[in-house]
């Protein structure tokens, strides 16, 4: 399953991460450095993108969403503040759908 997204649509969401950045990283109690290992990014990158004086790529906001989403600390907050995009959810809930699916017919397969 594959999303496009208007480039307004991903400047939106880009501009609400930024606007939280600090805030989302701090509850999860990682360092800059931390968080720009997870993501593959230099601590000096994820630096000027947190203080706001460089804009994150695309690929920087999925990186930083998914880290986000799997956190437990900050996987509510993301939803509450509309900065993980309602496409995304859709295509993770048929993903664990398919693997729930996957799974049960790998289980009945071992009974027969």
């Amino acid at each position: 399953m594959t999303f496009e997204f208007e480039d307004s649509r991903k400047e939106e969401l880009i501009d609400k991460l930024s606007e939280e950045l600090l805030i989302l990283r701090t509850k999860t109690s990682m360092s800059q450095e931390e968080l720009a290992n997870a993501i593959g990014l230099s601590r000096q990158t994820y630096s000027v993108i947190e203080a706001g004086k460089k804009r994150m790529t695309w690929r920087t906001y999925l990186a930083l969403i998914m880290m986000f989403d799997y956190n437990p600390k900050t996987h509510e907050m993301i939803r509450q503040i509309n900065i993980f995009p309602s496409e995304l959810e859709e295509a993770r809930l048929v993903k664990d759908n398919d693997e729930k699916l996957s799974t049960s017919h790998a289980q009945e397969e071992d009974l027969i």
